[in-house]
């Protein structure tokens, strides 16, 4: 209407589109992770999370080296799941229990293949504890309470989340008030509390949450990513 400025958030450019490290094997990392989420839900996933992590690890006041170690681990959570069969990570109905033995495997995985990259160790022990719980009901290693590292936890937060928001082959995804509501209801049992009650304080300034469509054609290949 007239004599309004009203201040708006446009999408942000998708992470798949920038670069986070120097690194020509790491490039191929997130180009190869990229190509999985690509097929699992129609917004942004990793790129998300990697910016929500490092937000909350500078509210938290973490150096560069553990902002930096968020990011990565963000990026390539679930590059894992390069090894879980393609009619899996797409089918539409309820996975069985032999079909959640991949799924479950998919952190540990993920951390063998980063672990191949230099300098990569402890992004790899992040990315294999990002579905572990506080109350020990994760996977892989049932890891409980301060066994799980902080970035990992962290990282749980904004998958939970973006994992909740987004829709998925088998599920319609949540709206951000339902969202919020069930992020809350594990505050303090699988989630750490105060990194729960950050991430909605956040939400609620609009700071986090924020899911960018993709174009599918914007995806560089792996290869395209290995320049060397």
């Amino acid at each position: 209407g007239r004599d309004r400025l009203v201040v708006g958030l446009a999408d942000p450019p998708s992470a798949f589109l920038q670069t986070y490290s120097g690194d020509p094997v790491v490039n191929y990392l997130e180009a190869l992770t990229d190509k999985v989420e690509i097929y699992q839900a129609p917004v942004e996933h990793g790129s998300a999370i990697a910016r929500w992590a490092v937000t909350m690890a500078t509210c938290l006041g973490l150096d560069e080296a553990t902002q930096r170690r968020c990011n990565l681990a963000a990026r390539l959570h679930d590059i894992g799941k390069v090894a879980t069969p393609m009619h899996i990570l797409t089918k539409p109905g309820a996975l069985s229990p032999e079909e959640w033995v991949f799924i479950r495997d998919h952190p540990a995985q993920g951390a063998l293949i980063v672990s191949a990259a230099k300098g990569m160790a402890e992004v790899a022990e992040i990315v294999g504890q990002h579905q572990e719980r506080l109350d020990g009901s994760g996977y892989p290693s049932g890891l409980r309470g301060d066994e799980i590292r902080l970035e990992a936890r962290i990282l749980s937060v904004c998958d939970t989340y973006a994992s909740m928001r987004a829709d998925r082959p088998y599920r319609r995804g949540l709206s951000e008030a339902d969202a919020r509501t069930e992020l809350l209801s594990v505050r303090g049992s699988q989630l750490s509390a105060d990194l729960v009650d950050l991430f909605v304080d956040l939400l609620d300034k609009g700071t986090v949450g924020h899911l960018a469509h993709i174009d599918p054609k914007a995806v560089s290949s792996p290869d395209d990513a290995m320049t060397l």
